[in-house]
């Protein structure tokens, strides 16, 4: 009889291992972008004029997609890309993030002492063209 038991509750011990591992759909931490988090960025055009900014949520595997708040009153506009484990970022902008990005959005994220920062270029027929800058939020 005890080794009846003994077996039963191997069995359940290993089942309900099993259920608890499959069940975990958190991302690897190896496979989280050091950037991930949230990250304020600012827009400047061409003449270095602020025009707009974005409160952006970098997921776990690097994606974005957030509405950008322009000066000049356009709506309506989102920024979206993806951010690569060295800190390239490539993206565009979109009418809505289930839609493709177009233009370009890209540049690079870095942290120094803990504090993140990054910057690049951007162009888009809605925004135009110029500078952008972001800090962790």
């Amino acid at each position: 009889m005890i080794k009846y038991i003994r077996k039963w509750s191997i069995v359940s011990i290993l089942l309900i291992l099993m259920l608890r591992i499959t069940a975990c759909t958190e991302t690897p931490i190896e496979q989280i972008v050091t950037f991930s988090g949230t990250w304020k960025i600012s827009f400047n055009n061409a003449t270095g004029q602020y025009i707009g900014e974005s409160t952006v949520t970098i997921e776990d595997d690097g994606s974005f997609c957030s509405i950008v708040d322009l000066s000049s009153g356009v709506n309506n506009v989102f920024v979206k890309g993806k951010v690569a484990f060295n800190g390239r970022i490539t993206g565009g902008f979109t009418g809505a993030c289930s839609q493709t990005a177009v233009g370009n959005f890209s540049g690079d994220f870095d942290e120094l002492l803990g504090a993140g920062f990054a910057s690049g270029i951007f162009s888009d027929t809605a925004t135009g063209s110029g500078n952008w800058y972001a800090v962790r939020d």
